[in-house]
């Protein structure tokens, strides 16, 4: 099913709504958004991670195509913009792949998707979606990333370069990135968005006999967390780094039926067993922006617990990805952070998850292209 589409000029006006189109309907490209999740971990631990509400959530998407013909390369791109209207209820779906028609005259292109992020996001001086050239949009950053407990009403940043994979079983992406639309015919494109952070959640769980307690006054830290990271994925770097710290706080949750067996304990359903007040299970979450370490980084991304008790006060650091070698923490993974709590020690471990919107297992069919009866645009 179709969605109504804005299409744009490399002007700063905004163009009025044209009709819906049908896949063959139109020249130019039918964008597959991907709605649902899943996530593979280890090869013995193999998982479903549902995206929350407000995960979910799109309030702009805007497709860039830049054309790769010569003597417009450096042109700004063809525009189309789409808004939470076009989604079911503001957000992406779990049950199928929203299409979203975008019409382009015949020709070579170079695809690439945002979610959430507008202009202004971007650490250009007067960054304006219309003007932007396509190797100003690969080098950009999004700045001042700094609600990393709250998603906020935008919703979380999402992008997808240029690699838009082409309808085949394998999902391979089109070679070198150059989409070709055909006169008359309308091609599929599937676009894989990932979340520009990464997804962190901190459990710590009180054995019976800990007397170890979350401290009242700043519990949990998060240090050295980049404030900017890359639009597009596959950005390696940032140059002058600007990192930053927060206080992070949780909530305690009830004592479950499975507790004896620590490793069994479904984290997942905690905060439905409401609070405690006897303090068992504590839990929070946390977005935190990628930043990929190297080998010289010396200040590494990482979480600080705090506990008390009567007696005296105890610290734990978890460093949340790699602290040497190229890694570091990378966009669209889920980290688990779990603590046990016996007597006065603290074990940490992390397993890590991936987490987005998932990566093309789908029967194809043999609508590749199809065409269309009207005339073709110059």
């Amino acid at each position: 099913m179709a969605a109504p589409l804005m299409l744009a000029s490399c002007s700063n006006s905004e163009e009025p709504a044209t009709p819906s189109y049908e896949f063959g309907d139109f020249e130019g490209i039918m964008l597959n958004v991907p709605y649902k999740v899943s996530t593979n971990t280890r090869a013995d631990e193999t998982t479903t991670l549902a995206i929350t509400e407000d995960e979910a959530k799109i309030s702009s998407l805007t497709v860039f195509a830049y054309d790769q013909a010569d003597g417009k390369k450096n042109d700004p791109a063809i525009l189309a913009n789409f808004t939470s209207t076009d989604f079911e209820d503001g957000k992406l779906s779990d049950t199928d792949y929203k299409q979203l028609p975008v019409v382009l005259p015949a020709g070579t292109y170079h695809i690439y998707v945002v979610a959430n992020i507008t202009a202004d996001m971007l650490n250009i001086e007067n960054c304006n979606y219309a003007t932007i050239t396509e190797s100003d949009l690969q080098d950009a950053n999004i700045k001042e990333m700094t609600q990393i407990t709250t998603i906020g009403d935008k919703g979380l940043p999402m992008s997808c370069n240029y690699n838009v994979v082409k309808p085949s079983a394998s999902g391979n992406p089109f070679a070198d990135g150059n989409v070709t639309i055909t006169k008359k015919k309308t091609t599929a494109v599937y676009a894989d968005l990932t979340y520009a952070v990464a997804k962190v959640r901190y459990t710590i769980l009180n054995g019976a006999n800990s007397t170890l307690k979350m401290a009242e006054e700043t519990p949990v830290k998060l240090n050295n967390y980049a404030t900017e990271v890359g639009l597009m994925t596959g950005i390696q770097s940032i140059d002058n780094e600007k990192l930053a710290n927060a206080d992070l706080s949780g909530a305690y949750y009830a004592y479950p039926e499975d507790a004896s067996d620590m490793e069994k304990v479904n984290l997942d359903k905690l905060a439905t067993l409401g609070a405690d007040a006897a303090k068992w299970a504590y839990q929070g979450l946390v977005y935190v922006p990628e930043r990929l370490f190297d080998s010289n980084t010396t200040n590494p991304t990482q979480m600080a617990f705090k506990f008390s008790d009567s007696q005296y006060d105890a610290n734990a650091i978890q460093t949340i990805g790699k602290a040497n070698g190229n890694d570091g923490v990378k966009r669209g993974v889920y980290y688990d952070v779990l603590g046990y709590l016996s007597s006065k020690d603290l074990t940490l471990k992390v397993k890590v998850k991936e987490w987005q919107y998932h990566k093309y297992t789908f029967d194809l069919g043999d609508d590749l292209e199809a065409d269309n009866n009207s005339d073709s645009q110059d």
